[in-house]
Parts: structure tokens; sequence; C-alpha cells
């Protein structure tokens, strides 16, 4: 009995903060949403200290979940959510820290 009542109880807790927040299934996919990953072709680095500046910029950036730069490549490997950031504002990320960047092919 005692099993049936809290399970009872956890229900309408549930169903109350749905009620509250306006989470539904659908909200929750979207919250989901799965990360995308982008190449970005970079000029003007020349040392660690260069690698090291984008890194730092690209993390600061809303939406960004990870970043790796190769300074031999000149390429950065940048995940992110789709639904706080895009293509060109990692761009400009890597443009305000002062380095060229574009989409890599």
């Amino acid at each position: 009995m005692k099993k049936i009542l809290r399970a009872g109880i956890i229900s309408i807790l549930l169903l109350t903060i749905v009620q509250i927040t306006g989470c539904s299934g659908k909200n929750q996919e979207e919250a989901m949403a799965q990360p995308k990953t982008v190449k970005l072709a970079l000029s003007g680095m020349h040392c660690e200290g260069c690698v090291n500046t984008i890194q730092k910029s690209l993390a600061k950036t809303e939406g960004v979940i990870s970043n790796s730069v190769s300074l031999e490549d000149s390429i950065a490997v940048v995940s992110f959510d789709p639904a706080k950031a895009d293509e060109q504002k990692l761009i400009l990320a890597v443009e305000n820290a002062g380095y060229k960047a574009r989409l890599a092919q």
C-alpha cells in the first residue's frame, strides 16, 4: 500500500512540475538536440600561444561544447549546440581573437 501511495505522490509531483515549467516531451527533445561538429580552416597562427588564444575564444562562445585547434594543420574542430551557436558565430569568435577562419572543406 505504501508503494502505491508513494508512486501516486511521485506521479502528482511530476505532473505538477510539467505544468509549472511547461516542460513536455517535445521541449525535452529540443533540449537534447544533437551536437554539431565542424572544421574551421584557420590562418594567422604562428605558435602554441596562437592556438591557446583561439581555443580560449571558442571555449567562451555560448553553445560551444568542445574545441581542438591544430597548429600543424591550421584547423579547429568545434562541437557545439546548434540551438545556441552556428558556424558564423564560431568564425566570429576566431576573428575577434585576431585570426582568420572559414569553414573547411
